[in-house]
C-alpha cells in the first residue's frame, strides 16, 4: 500500500468512527455496529501502521485512530453492562 493509499485510507476509517461515536447507543454486545465489528476497524489500522517506512505523521494518525476505537470499545462495554 503506498502512503498516499494509507493516507486516503485513514480519512475513510476517520469518518466512518465519527458516525460510529455519534451512533454509540446502538453498538451491540460483541462490539459491532451494522454488522462490522470494531476489531474490523483496528485491524485496518493496523495494516497501515505495518507499512515499511510510514511517516510519522501517518502513524501519528494511526494511534490516535486506535485511541478513538478504545474509547468507543470502553463505551460500548459501559452501555452493555448497565441495566
Amino acid at each position: 500500500m503506498s502512503h498516499a493509499l494509507a493516507e486516503k485510507d485513514l480519512a475513510h476509517i476517520r469518518a466512518v468512527l465519527i458516525h460510529l461515536e455519534h451512533r454509540n447507543d446502538r453498538i451491540s454486545a460483541d462490539g459491532t455496529n451494522g454488522g462490522i465489528s470494531l476489531d474490523y476497524w483496528r485491524s485496518r489500522i493496523g495494516a497501515v501502521l505495518a507499512i515499511p517506512l510510514l511517516p510519522a505523521s501517518l502513524q501519528k494518525q494511526s494511534r490516535a485512530l486506535l485511541e478513538r476505537l478504545d474509547r468507543l470499545n470502553g463505551e460500548q462495554r459501559r452501555y452493555v453492562a448497565s441495566p
